[in-house]
């Protein structure tokens, strides 16, 4: 799966948003992330993607949003300034 998406890039940029949600809930699952489901296509209040992660005997959760950079519609500065707060 990774190694196809990094073969051609394009294909992965040519996904609806919902199809890119689900191969980000794929991969992130075969990375390690347990318990993986995808939220609610629309009014998921930011989150795609959650699931839960292990660490030291602790369990974590964990809420992914998924953008994804196209050429035509760039991911804005806004999005990562909203995770930093």
């Amino acid at each position: 799966l990774l190694a196809k998406a990094m073969a051609r890039p394009e294909e992965i940029r040519d996904l609806s948003p919902r199809a890119f949600e689900e191969f980000i809930a794929e991969l992130t699952s075969r990375l390690g992330l347990e318990d993986v489901h995808l939220t609610r296509a629309t009014a998921d209040g930011g989150r795609d993607v959650v699931g839960t992660f292990t660490i030291g005997g602790s369990r974590l959760i964990v809420a992914l949003e998924c953008k994804r950079y196209r050429r035509d519609r760039a991911v804005g500065v806004a999005f990562a300034r909203a995770l930093l707060g």
